[in-house]
């Protein structure tokens, strides 16, 4: 299972133009009861956020039905 996932997001406009976003996801599931790993996860992110300067979005998943890049390609498009 993974917790940090760095997620290459590329989709093509009405316009015809391609666009690449990079996104971060942290993974920290709702029905994890073990509130020492879920602290972990949320205190060492800044650690590898810091590594990765081209970021575009930050998101918490919590649930495996959140991973959806359609809705990732929604957030842009506002």
């Amino acid at each position: 299972m993974f917790r940090w996932a760095v997620y290459d997001l590329e989709w093509t406009e009405s316009d015809g133009r391609k666009v690449s976003k990079i996104l971060f996801l942290m993974f920290n599931p709702d029905d994890n009861a073990d509130t020492s790993q879920k602290f972990v996860v949320a205190c060492n992110k800044d650690r590898l956020k810091d590594k990765i300067k081209e970021i575009n979005l930050e998101l918490q998943v919590n649930r495996w039905d959140d991973l959806n890049e359609e809705k990732f390609i929604k957030k842009f498009m506002r």
